[in-house]
């Protein structure tokens, strides 16, 4: 009885995989990346595009902002106990790691001098902050969002969170864009 619902259970496995492997055996094409990422992220210029029969890429230049960021598409092989079962295809799009970085350098003297004064450091592409003194989480926190939310153009920044922790690693709060207020953990 159990030998038989394994067998079942493997071979629907087996079949669900092979479907999906079977709907997806090919990147996406350079023109399909540029209509999601305009869908998701708005208007954009093509700066250069790449493309073979398993991978595309383009480099899109945003036309609110002006910053440029990379949406590429390619296939990788689904291989399960040494059984190759197809290829699947995974999608890679840097607008959101892009948008703050370049709100950051439109603002970076502000929040440089309250990294400095608070004894902290940010890194905008990750969205984290690390404080030296938990006791300055708040502060500098709130700080980096109020500068940052002066570049919210169309409310891209909305529900864009920074996460402050301290030099052990420990997570001690975060704060959500554009309300700015800081949330300890």
């Amino acid at each position: 009885m159990k030998k038989s619902f394994r067998r079942k259970i493997t071979v629907a496995g087996f079949l669900i995989l092979t479907i999906l492997c079977l709907c997806a055996c090919k990147a996406k094409t350079a023109r399909e990346l540029k209509k999601d990422a305009r869908a998701q992220h708005g208007h954009a210029k093509v700066i250069s595009k790449t493309t073979s029969d398993t991978y595309s890429c383009v480099v899109l230049e945003d036309k609110l902002q002006g910053f440029t960021y990379t949406v590429s598409s390619s296939l990788s092989d689904v291989s399960f106990d040494g059984a190759s079962f197809g290829k699947s295809e995974h999608t890679y799009d840097d607008f959101d790691e892009r948008l703050m970085e370049y709100c950051y350098r439109q603002v970076n003297y502000t929040i440089d001098r309250l990294c400095s004064q608070y004894d902290a450091t940010y890194y905008p592409t990750e969205g984290v902050i690390t404080v030296n003194d938990p006791n300055n989480a708040k502060a500098v926190s709130e700080g980096c969002a109020k500068a940052l939310i002066t570049q919210n153009k169309e409310n891209r920044l909305d529900g864009k969170e920074i996460y402050v922790y301290d030099q052990k690693d420990n997570l001690l709060g975060s704060v959500k864009l554009p309300e700015c207020t800081y949330k300890p953990q």
